[in-house]
């Protein structure tokens, strides 16, 4: 099935302590790299509407990541517990994107506090992945309400925001854009955001690498990359 029944007699073998669960994950060192070939854009790795078909099924049967060992970045901070990390790799899986990216936006956006309450003290917006009080409204809840919220149960709106761009997103720019600025998502490096003068630019100034007055994709998608790679190096798991 496409390399899968590999995958799972390999888990397989590690139970029987030929191998370690640990080798079915990636060392992450190339961000580029694909943490876990599951989570690949269904274009690129199956040819056929067949082969799609067979790979929907294998989404909906296949048992929890929990059971083979997978690490994440940011999976092993001190503030991730293992219920929060196991439900974002299953989220994750729902949406078709790789669980390194959602938690490197949810580790970004709290700034690594990944608490529901966290507050932006510029635009009040709150929680793992700061939610506008007009997103919250949009999502059936409030910010208050989301304040309130376990980081568990936050975790279910966050799927929810991101619902309708399943299967949609290949990179972490991508991934972030959906938080950050929905409208820049499947653009390019150089699409611009804003510029010096408006709010969202005044407000995420920081990110305006080369300090010319205009923020761009590719400027604030750096900011996600380093936080991709400092889950990865330090704090995988």
């Amino acid at each position: 099935l496409f390399e899968l029944d590999e995958d799972i007699a390999e888990f397989d073998n590690a139970q029987n302590g030929n191998e370690t669960a640990e080798s079915m994950s990636e060392s992450g060192e190339d961000l580029n790299t694909k943490s876990n070939e599951f989570f690949t854009p269904l274009p690129q790795r199956y040819a056929s509407n067949d082969d799609m078909v067979i790979y929907e099924d294998f989404i909906n049967t296949r048992p929890s990541y929990q059971h083979y060992g997978i690490q994440i970045a940011w999976g092993g901070h001190p503030k991730v517990s293992k219920e929060f990390k196991q439900k974002v790799i299953d989220i994750s899986q729902k949406l078709k994107i790789k669980p390194d990216y959602l938690m490197a936006c949810i580790a970004f956006e709290s700034a690594e506090t990944f608490s529901p309450s966290v507050r932006n003290p510029y635009s009040k917006a709150v929680g793992l992945i700061q939610f506008l009080e007009s997103t919250a409204n949009d999502l059936g809840t409030s910010t208050k309400e989301l304040a309130q919220m376990t980081a568990l149960k936050q975790l279910d709106y966050v799927e929810k925001y991101f619902k309708s761009y399943s299967g949609k997103l290949t990179s972490v720019e991508d991934v972030y854009m959906v938080i950050f600025y929905p409208k820049a998502v499947g653009k390019s490096d150089e699409y611009v955001i804003s510029t010096k003068g408006n709010k969202i630019y005044d407000q995420n100034d920081k990110l305006d690498t080369n300090k010319d007055g205009i923020l761009t994709k590719g400027e604030a998608g750096l900011a996600i990359r380093r936080s991709l790679k400092k889950g990865l190096e330090q704090y995988k798991g």
